[in-house]
């Protein structure tokens, strides 16, 4: 869409071994939400997702949202447990 604003969030994702051999450790190839939310009174809106490249980099652009909160959101897995980012307005 011409003109249209955008929001581009980026990040890494990082993991910490279980068996305690890489502390922080880049956590590639893993599916991310994105959610939205206008004011603090809202409710949170996912809005997209992202997977994380095999370094744990990731990189999406949402269009038509340049105001309010923004959170990205790991859900876990069997191994690994779910992880917020922090708020970002």
């Amino acid at each position: 869409m011409r003109g249209a604003k955008a929001v581009r969030l980026s990040g890494t994702l990082r993991r910490v071994d279980p068996n305690g051999y890489a502390d922080f450790a880049p956590f590639g190839k893993q599916r991310l939400e994105i959610s939205y939310r206008r004011t603090e009174t809202e409710e949170w809106q996912q809005v997209a997702t992202v997977d994380t490249a095999a370094t744990g980099r990731f990189e999406r652009r949402v269009d038509g949202r340049m105001h309010g909160q923004w959170k990205v959101h790991y859900a876990g897995n069997d191994s690994y447990a779910a992880e917020q980012a922090g708020t970002r307005s």
